[in-house]
């Protein structure tokens, strides 16, 4: 059973003061473990402490002490050599390995073994006899201890400090990540709001630039002819084709641009792709893009045979909800459109409508409030080889 003892001091012998090195004195008094079955070592090392000072409790085997161990915490361990076995030794081993306790070997005579044992074990101290007789001396075994539990105390305040750094550079670490993930997000809206904006501007600029030109053209031949001009430089080298409405509920070609296909089969083709693509292109209001064959078979059917291997970008021209042309390009897959292009040809197509709804009212003298019929051609003599 563990044995408590009252410290008895000493009037008589004058020694160091461990109160002025205790961490804390709100926390009480520091504990000292004490495995021993001697009589005479329990009483020296009590006349070594003052009861105020420390609390000394003993123990004398370790299956008591490892009990009173996880009751408390132990801020010095004082070990009799006499008590170590082979077991006790690792005991002894973990012990002072674990650090916030420190461990003090007591022998009554110097021996090498523990010597060694203290050596290699990184005791706090070795301490030799004798603990009675004549030649004891309280006030250098309470020195040495005293050294010992400040070590000890010492150790334990920098484990605190390294724990808490440790909770804070955790936090710390938490709160940087949060904030580097912030402005991550941050950085990257940024991008995608200036990538937007950079769009926005580059279309702004884009449809000043076409209405600026094609405002000026109030003849629908002359129109036509710079609309495709303005979307050749938009796109380079290219097939195109502006299908107008007719007054036959249908569509007619109005200008085209020939740029790959054989000149005996073009009339042919541009007859065909009138009767085909404007009907299923009329009603969109986006921009219709098809880029292979599938697309387009999934799209045209049997019809696609006629645009086969060739990339089509197709666009309603519209104006109050009314279609008043439609522009198709197309050339081959090899050489596809810039991904650009699409977005830019939704800029014009609203501008060019307008433009078109302005030189019916003027040559055709068509009321707002008026039911339009379309552009009427007599044997495609308005068709344009632009």
């Amino acid at each position: 059973m563990a044995k408590r003892r009252a410290v008895k001091p000493e009037h008589n012998q004058e020694a160091p003061s461990i109160e002025a090195m205790l961490p804390d004195q709100g926390q009480g008094p520091a504990t000292v473990l004490l495995f021993t079955s001697s009589g005479p070592l329990l009483e020296a090392i009590s006349l070594a402490f003052d009861e105020q000072e420390v609390n000394l409790v003993a123990a004398d085997s370790f299956a008591e002490a490892g009990e009173l161990a996880t009751e408390q915490q132990v801020d010095l361990a004082l070990v009799d050599c006499r008590l170590l076995d082979e077991v006790s030794q690792t005991v002894v081993q973990n012990l002072a390995s674990a650090a916030s306790c420190a461990v003090v070997l007591l022998s009554d005579a110097p021996s090498l073994f523990f010597f060694f044992f203290f050596f290699f074990f990184f005791f706090a101290d070795y301490l030799v006899g004798p603990f009675a007789g004549e030649e004891f001396s309280p006030a250098n075994l309470r020195e040495r201890l005293r050294r010992c539990l400040e070590r000890s105390l010492s150790g334990q305040q920098q484990e605190d400090r390294v724990r808490k750094l440790k909770r804070v550079c955790k936090k710390l670490n938490t709160a940087r990540r949060e904030v580097t993930q912030q402005l991550d997000s941050l950085c990257n809206d940024m991008v995608t709001a200036y990538h937007g904006l950079a769009e926005q501007m580059t279309q702004m600029t884009l449809a000043s630039e076409f209405q600026a030109m094609v405002r000026q053209e109030l003849d629908i031949e002359s129109c036509l002819r710079s609309v495709l001009e303005f979307v050749l430089n938009l796109s380079g080298p290219t097939n195109a084709a502006v299908f107008l409405p007719s007054n036959h509920l249908d569509f007619s070609l109005g200008a085209y641009v020939n740029y790959d296909l054989p000149r005996d089969s073009l009339d042919v083709l541009l007859d065909h792709l009138a009767d085909v693509i404007p009907s299923r292109v009329q009603d969109e209001e986006h921009v219709l893009e098809h880029a292979n064959n599938d697309d387009l078979r999934a799209w045209l059917g049997d019809d696609a045979a006629w645009v086969e291997d060739s990339q089509l970008i197709t666009i309603s021209c519209r104006h109050d909800d009314e279609c008043l042309a439609v522009m198709v390009l197309f050339r081959d897959q090899t050489h596809p459109f810039v991904e650009e292009l699409a977005s830019k040809m939704g800029t014009i197509a609203p501008i060019f409508a307008k433009q078109l709804a302005q030189i019916i009212r003027v040559h055709n003298r068509v009321a707002e409030d008026q039911e339009w019929h379309g552009f009427d051609y007599e044997d495609d003599s308005g068709d344009l080889a632009a």
